[in-house]
């Protein structure tokens, strides 16, 4: 035998009752009803001749899509599917607010995030808000150093006195890290 049998079905419109094709999702209905007599007596072969005449006009079906090559293999270019497939769970309920969730919204309190980057008006530059190059960290911003009322040396370098400061802070700092 050829492989090819005549009374296998070639186009979808051979059948009594065409199948209902959905291509992008490769499924073939099939409405026709099924003889209950070709069913009880044999059962097995009438439900491998639907089953593949079924499939036959599936695949001719397919082939004559518009084809294409992907990585060297010629492939088909499915079209978007037509039935919609149930989900396998139901879609989750929406979780109920807690208790802070519940009282911003009643007192209409929206959540800020502090953006990174500050505008610098004095260096005219985008500039983080904290860590290294940060807005205040320059020299020329922290020039002027008030003098406190009670001070009895006008003529004292508060800003001298301000950096050791800040040194002796981070030399604390550093006295807390253990060295390897």
């Amino acid at each position: 035998s050829s492989g090819i049998n005549a009374e296998w079905p070639l186009r979808p419109g051979e059948k009594e009752i065409p199948l209902t094709l959905d291509l992008g999702s490769l499924i073939a209905c099939d409405l026709t009803a099924v003889n209950p007599v070709e069913l009880n007596q044999k059962k097995e072969q009438y439900l491998e001749k639907i089953t593949r005449d079924n499939t036959q006009i599936l695949f001719n079906a397919l082939f004559n899509l518009p084809t294409g090559y992907v990585d060297k293999m010629k492939c088909v270019q499915l079209p978007k599917p037509t039935t919609r497939l149930p989900r396998e769970k139901p879609i989750p309920k929406p979780k109920a607010p807690t208790k802070w969730e519940a009282f911003a919204k009643k007192k209409g309190i929206q959540k800020k995030k502090k953006g990174r980057m500050v505008w610098d008006d004095i260096a005219k530059e985008w500039r983080p808000r904290h860590g290294y190059k940060r807005i205040g960290s320059d020299k020329e911003q922290n020039w002027v150093v008030e003098i406190p009322d009670n001070a009895t040396d006008p003529y004292k370098d508060y800003i001298a006195e301000r950096e050791d400061k800040k040194e002796k802070s981070t030399d604390c700092d550093s006295a807390l890290i253990p060295l390897l």
